[in-house]
């Protein structure tokens, strides 16, 4: 991988337009010392993959978080929202709309989130979007498990762990 850099453990990558993956870390083999990297899919199933670095540098490219991307990709996010009162609005995603295989784009956004306030401000934006896969992606994403029986109990939960770390992220600073 000579012309790219290394992947950096948290860095999305996509190898066709409708997967995305995230990198899990950069690992050596013991018995041959080649470099892996070791990435999982973000949606289906979520599996975990190894593959040598030199071949997923070939076959996969880097996606940029929004907040880094240049001007022309700033005016295409733009072009895709739309106006209302003269501010621009997230389009409204329908869940049962989207194709198997791509992952929802507000669980991107809510993975965009730098902190645990920014993720519940998110969650509160898309509250009335939610559907039950999308409520357990976003728990998925936080490394937790909502015992819940249906999307609102599910919601609740994950808005409680959201305020709980709030409050104990800002206590220790």
């Amino acid at each position: 991988m000579m012309d790219k850099q290394q992947p950096v453990p948290g860095e999305f990558y996509r190898r066709d337009p409708d997967q995305l993956y995230q990198i899990i870390t950069v690992a050596q083999d013991m018995d041959d010392g080649e470099c892996k990297v070791v990435y999982q899919a973000l949606s289906g199933e979520f599996p975990v993959y190894v593959e040598p670095l030199e071949r997923f540098g070939r076959e996969t490219n880097r996606v940029r978080p929004k907040k880094c991307r240049d001007v022309s990709s700033r005016e295409e996010t733009i072009e895709s929202k739309r106006i209302q009162d003269g501010i621009a609005q997230p389009e409204e995603i329908d869940p049962d709309g989207l194709e198997e295989g791509t992952v929802n784009p507000r669980l991107l956004e809510f993975l965009d989130a730098s902190t645990n306030q920014e993720k519940l401000d998110i969650l509160q934006k898309i509250r009335r979007e939610i559907d039950d896969k999308l409520m357990d992606d976003l728990a998925m994403s936080m490394d937790l498990t909502l015992s819940g029986k249906d999307v609102q109990q599910k919601y609740k939960e994950l808005q409680n762990c959201l305020l709980t770390y709030i409050k104990y992220e800002s206590a220790r600073r």
